[in-house]
């Protein structure tokens, strides 16, 4: 089983992601991360996802990002993931990044 987290999960892109990968037979999602709802469940931002993923919202900046994750997606809005991800990129977390910002 492949450990995801995914950082942004509480905008559009984040939601998505959530619902597709829940489908996925080989990933579990393990870690919500956001940067506006820190400890807030995820299912109090988002009721219509309550069954799917009841579990706290962490903040990016205090997260162990290498302990129980395998791959982070970023699923943030244009700016953010730049901000971010060179610090991420010393690990050897794989990192998937949704956005526009690493695209050209």
């Amino acid at each position: 089983m492949i450990n995801a987290a995914i950082v942004g999960a509480t905008g559009y892109s984040g939601v998505e992601l959530i619902r597709l990968l829940h489908q996925h037979p080989h990933v579990q999602v393990t870690r919500l991360l956001s940067r506006s709802s820190d400890e807030t469940m995820f299912s109090h931002v988002h009721p219509h996802m309550a069954g799917l993923h009841d579990q706290p919202l962490e903040s990016l900046d205090d997260a162990e990002l290498s302990v129980e994750t395998d791959v982070l997606f970023f699923a943030t809005p244009s700016g953010v993931s730049s901000q971010y991800i060179p610090a991420v990129l010393g690990s050897t977390l794989p990192i998937i990044d949704l956005s526009g910002d690493f695209r050209l």
